[in-house]
């Protein structure tokens, strides 16, 4: 089961980029920005196991996303730590976490190892540690890269550290445990699908310095009913990643909490949405 919500979530970012490469070839240019929104019949909520539903997205990949993550590291600097966290040491003389043992079910990750700080959850790091109930991400950790957390069924609490910027793509996708999470004001960008499956999610705070999140990434947490966000002012949503500009998002609607999650679960899940 594990390796097939693998090859899943694989195959959806890999569909993401293929539909809208086809979509900027055919010519595809986003509406310009407008303070009244377009009409959009919503999307049905689906199960995470369902294809039908992400066939419908024309957006990829965050661009960001594929800028920020983790690569070009040196993977023979390997550090096992005593509290089953594997470390590697990135070309910038810090430590990325790359693997956890699964061996504990509070994970507390520090700022350094040895006095080398530590700014990255890696690729898949922490993929299918069902033991896992709570972490803790410290201050020193600026990027949580694509799929770190995938399918932690168990995972229920997420402390996310004051310095995250980047949430990558599928970073919390499938973590069943969740029921609220809380983006902090460092935070700028959320990946496409990045809490995509959440099934018991109920509550989402967003950050004043969020600016870009990407497709799908609260879609199938059909249980949220409240998602606040903390600058509401600007927003607009498009289907292009490339887009510059796009459909209004109306400041009264995204300040009532109720309705800003049925836009990210349902209605204008499909669409990446910006502020500028």
């Amino acid at each position: 089961m594990k390796k097939l919500k693998s090859v899943l979530f694989l195959s959806i970012v890999m569909a993401l980029s293929l539909l809208v490469a086809g979509c900027q070839q055919g010519g595809l240019t986003s509406s310009s920005n407008s303070s009244s929104s377009a009409s959009v019949e919503p999307l049905q909520s689906s199960s995470k196991s369902s294809n039908e539903s992400l066939a419908t997205s024309t957006n990829s990949v965050s661009n960001n996303s594929s800028e920020v993550s983790s690569s070009g590291v040196n993977s023979s600097e390997n550090l096992p730590s005593s509290n089953g966290l594997v470390y590697t040491l990135l070309e910038d003389n810090t430590y990325e976490v790359s693997a956890f043992d699964n061996s504990n079910s509070m994970v507390f990750i520090p700022d350094d190892v040895d006095g080398i700080k530590v700014t990255s959850i890696g690729f898949h790091a922490f993929e299918g540690c069902n033991s896992l109930t709570s972490v803790e991400i410290p201050d020193s950790v600026t990027i949580i890269c694509d799929g770190a957390f995938f399918d932690c069924d168990e995972l229920i609490s997420v402390t996310i550290g004051d310095n995250v910027v980047n949430i990558i793509n599928g970073a919390f996708y499938d973590c069943d445990g969740l029921t609220s999470i809380t983006i902090p004001d460092s935070v700028e960008s959320i990946g496409s699908l990045a809490f995509y499956g959440c099934d018991n999610l109920t509550t989402v705070e967003i950050g004043c310095s969020v600016e870009d999140i990407g497709n799908l990434a609260f879609h199938g947490c059909d249980n949220l009913t409240s998602v606040v966000f903390e600058n509401t002012s600007g927003w607009w949503r498009t289907l292009s990643s490339a887009a510059t500009s796009g459909t209004s998002i109306e400041q009264d609607k995204l300040a009532d909490a109720s309705t800003a999650a049925t836009y990210l679960i349902n209605a204008y899940s499909i669409y990446h949405w910006r502020r500028s």
